[in-house]
């Protein structure tokens, strides 16, 4: 598979795949979702109430801050699209852009980036 085909993979919208294939400058506000910073497993624990339940233990590590990650990534994202991030979500490691067709591309390459969304509105 060409490193084409890899960024198109990362689009999970069928409109953002063509746009970004074309290279349109039409413009969308999309979630790019990141990779997750920690690498962390599944465990079962208990709760309070007896069950017992998958949970994500995630270990300390001294790797830079989720927060400061999603700071630096979204600086390199501000860069492709030369705007400002619409929004931060520094506890789910996404974030909310404003990006063309042809910045779609760009940003799928960065290795940070796990997937990105069109940002539908639910009427």
């Amino acid at each position: 598979m060409s490193d084409s085909e890899n960024e198109l993979l990362k689009i999970r919208s069928p409109i953002l795949k063509a746009d970004a294939a074309s290279r349109k400058l039409k413009r969308h506000v999309v979630l790019v979702q990141l990779k997750s910073s920690s690498e962390g497993f599944v465990g079962l624990t208990k709760s309070d109430s007896g069950y017992i339940r998958p949970q994500k233990i995630v270990p300390e590590s001294p790797t830079t801050s989720g927060v400061q990650r999603v700071r630096d990534i979204a600086g390199d994202i501000e860069k492709i699209t030369g705007r400002p991030t619409l929004t931060k979500l520094f506890a789910s490691e996404a974030l909310v852009v404003d990006a063309s067709g042809r910045d779609l591309r760009a940003i799928a390459k960065l290795p940070e980036v796990e997937a990105i969304y069109l940002n539908e509105i639910a009427r």
